[in-house]
Order: structure tokens, then sequence, then C-alpha cells
């Protein structure tokens, strides 16, 4: 489907029907990412921990080697750009529908009843009864609200600021690349992070957020110089690989067999926070230049510190529980 609506992209001179088909390109994406987790989740119990941060690499070295090549084709034709990612999506398409057929012809049904538990979670409570358990999902949502605000600032306030001073399209493409390099081989830098500073899944949240504050308020002081925005790309880079595999395995192991909505749930917030960043960063960029858009981005990274921190404070893990994989109550 995300193919389809990719490729009649490349033939859309509506601007309003564009509008319609990358949103419903959001709305498929939005629906497949918490289903992959959530089957990762339950299908390898035992190794979700790694598998999670396994498919965050893996889907972090495809958009560095796509961004690369994006710039170099969008400068050729920004039509062969969508053409392109429609046919690496059906690709992907069609590997993971033979992969799931063939591990569902060989789960016995025995595995499938080794599903995890609860978790203090019940699968047969309803959608109205799983929002009540807030403590589990309200704070850390609110978090990635904040953080998918502050992220969105690299591609509509750091991108039109580099164009504005004359940078052509492969530099901005050349910031994803670094980022790309540096989620595939920066894995012993969090490592060690994760097993000295901060050992436990919360504790690499709120790690996850001061690095992107930290990352962002330097840009803030040294935007001008584009090795500056480079560096600035690192910090926050460490940042989002302490977060973005931290999240699923987080409902994972606290939520058992109600994960799959609670992990939708949380990427619907930060989904609110990818539609609501640009049209703020565009809106301030417009009316007065880079340094409020980056003094924006930093605020919100420092709001999202901030709500990391009340989600810890509710969900401090047992030191003899840590690494286990174990799904625990709440």
């Amino acid at each position: 489907m995300q193919s389809a609506l990719l490729s009649s992209v490349v033939w859309t001179h509506d601007y309003w029907l564009f509008v319609l088909l990358l949103s419903l390109n959001g709305f498929m994406n939005g629906i497949a990412q918490p289903s992959i987790n959530a089957y990762v989740g339950f299908r390898w119990k035992e190794h979700r921990r790694k598998l999670y941060n396994a498919i965050y690499v893996g889907n972090n070295t495809g958009l560095a080697i796509g961004a690369a090549l994006g710039g170099l084709i969008a400068s050729i034709s920004f039509p062969l750009t969508y053409m392109v990612t429609s046919l690496s999506t059906l690709a992907f398409a069609v590997f993971l529908f033979f992969f799931m057929q063939a591990k569902q012809e060989e789960e016995s049904p025995a595995a499938a009843a080794a599903i995890p538990g609860s978790g203090g979670v019940k699968r047969e409570e309803s959608v109205l009864r799983h929002l009540t358990h807030f403590r589990i999902y309200l704070f850390l949502g609110l978090g990635a609200l904040f953080y998918y605000i502050s992220f969105t600032l690299w591609s509509n306030g750091i991108a039109p600021y580099l164009t504005e001073r004359g940078y052509p399209l492969t530099m901005y493409s050349l910031l994803w690349t670094i980022n790309g390099i540096v989620i595939f081989a920066g894995q012993p830098v969090t490592g060690w992070i994760k097993a000295t500073v901060a050992k436990s899944l919360v504790a690499q949240i709120v790690m996850s957020s001061l690095c992107y504050a930290l990352g962002l308020g330097f840009i803030l002081g040294f935007h001008q110089t584009y090795i500056f925005l480079a560096v600035g790309m690192v910090i926050c880079t460490i940042g989002e690989m302490l977060l973005l595999p931290a999240i699923p395995t987080f409902y994972s192991e606290r939520t058992g067999r109600a994960a799959p909505f609670f992990m939708g749930l949380s990427g619907g917030f930060g989904n609110v926070g990818r539609m609501t960043g640009p049209t703020i960063y565009g809106n301030v960029y417009d009316h007065w230049g880079i340094v409020p858009v980056l003094l924006v981005g930093t605020c919100a990274a420092v709001i999202s510190l901030a709500l990391f921190l009340i989600h810890a404070s509710l969900h401090k893990e047992s030191k003899s529980k840590l690494g286990r994989g174990e799904v625990m109550t709440y």
C-alpha cells in the first residue's frame, strides 16, 4: 500500500492531493512500526532488547544510505526520489511477507501459547481501561511528543537555514549520513553508557533527552559554522540511539500482551510532535530566523527531559531484574 502511495506522488500535481497521499503514507507507516515491534517482542522475548536495537540500527543504516543517495537523486529529479522510495518499500514488503509466512509455519501451538503474560495489564481489558493506566504511558508519551518536536528541527529549521546560507542539498544529506554512521559505529559508546551511567531502561530514556538537549544547546551557540552543526548532530544522535530502542523494550517488559496498544499509543504521541513541529518551526523561521527556531527546539528537548524524569520516578527498576528481559508489573 505504501509503495503504491509513494509511486502515485510522482504523477501528482495538485497540492492538496499531494498532502492527502503523504498523510495516508504516514498513517500506514504508523500501523506498521508498532506491529513489527510487537511481533519481535512476543516472538523472541529473551532477545528483544538486542533485537529492538538491531532493528533501530538497520533502519537508520538504511536512512543514512538513503539520505546520501537522496540528495544526489533529488539534484537530478524530485519525482525520481519518490519512485526509488516506492520500489524500496515494495522490496521490504515482499521480504516481510515471506519472512513472516515462514516463521508462522515454523511456530508450533506450544510456542504460540508461550506468549508472555500480562505484566499487570490484561489483554481482555477495554481500550478505556487501558487508558486508565496513565502512569505507564502518559509521561513517556508526552516526553516523546516534545522529543519529536525537537527532532523535526533538523528538517524544518536546519534545512532551510543551510539553503539560505547557500549550501547545496548534499550538505543537508551529509548531516543524515553522519547520523547513520554514528548509529552504526557508535554502538560501543551507547553500550558503555548503558553499562555504567544508565543501567536501567528509564535511565536510558532520561539520558537520551539530556543528550538531545545538550546537542541542540550546542548548536544554538555555534550554528554559524557547518562543522559545529555536524558535532551537534553527533551529540543528538547518541541521545536518539538511547531512546528509540528503549521505548518498545519498556512497553514489552512492562505491559506484556497489551504492549502493541501502548506502543501504538506512544507512537501517536510522537506523531503529534512530528506533525506540530514543522508548523511551529516554519512560522518561527519565517518571522524571526534560525536563532528562535533553535531556542524552541532546545526548550522542547528540556521539557522532554523533565517529563522523562517524572516517568523514571514512577518506574524504578529492581537491580536484580536489570537486563533479564522479564515482563514486569507497575
